[in-house]
């Protein structure tokens, strides 16, 4: 299982921050945009920019009026695509899924989908060969330390018997308690969220929840 430390920011100086402080734990970070909208809460909701330290995830979290490709391509110059390995947005939002998914491949810009706790997995069923990850909320979504919610992990095994390619990714309330459970169902990558961000010790934390998994 690869573990992939993510981010919720304010201002590009926290980001900043907390992108310095995770030095060392990952090449790769997790970051989490929402608007105010679809959670009761606002991160990276600005024009932000990334420094080439990292490649990087963006979950968008974004209200129904938001088209997650025009936000993808209003922020294109300071995100330097390049630097971005993938896109996720939350399925629930979506008014028209195979539309969104022809104008991903139309615009060479790869957009997957999230499951909030209590989506089921037949809404994601009819599209799973087009998709190459999909991210598995096991939180309900908006803020650090929301507590775990161990019945999402069920999603897993019936995501993979439709599709045993396909890479799962669980996000939310992973730390060492957690993380093994997530590997247990057959996670392919967990997101550490807070448990990371508030450590004084961040490598030596990331250290442990690999130790925990290889046993």
């Amino acid at each position: 299982m690869k573990i992939i430390p993510s981010i919720m920011a304010k201002s590009q100086e926290e980001l900043n921050s907390l992108i310095t402080k995770l030095k060392g734990t990952s090449k790769e970070c997790h970051l989490d945009v929402v608007d105010g909208k679809f959670a009761h809460n606002k991160s990276l909701w600005f024009k932000f920019s990334l420094p080439t330290t990292h490649s990087y995830n963006i979950h968008l979290m974004l209200a129904k009026q938001h088209d997650p490709i025009e936000w993808i391509k209003q922020h294109k110059l300071t995100l330097k695509h390049n630097d971005i390995k993938r896109y996720f947005t939350q399925i629930e939002t979506v008014k028209n899924i195979p539309a969104l998914l022809q104008k991903s491949k139309k615009t060479n810009i790869p957009i997957g989908f999230s499951l909030k706790p209590s989506t089921p997995t037949s809404t994601i069923k009819p599209y799973i060969k087009q998709l190459s990850h999909i991210l598995i909320l096991t939180v309900e979504p908006g803020f650090y330390g929301a507590p775990f919610i161990p019945k999402a992990l069920k999603k897993i095994q019936q995501i993979k018997k439709w599709n045993k390619n396909i890479k799962i990714i669980v996000d939310g309330h992973i730390n060492n308690k957690t993380i093994l459970k997530a590997k247990t169902a057959g996670a392919d990558i967990a997101i550490v969220g807070s448990y990371l961000a508030t450590s004084q010790k961040p490598k030596q934390t990331m250290k442990g929840l690999k130790q925990i998994i290889k046993t």
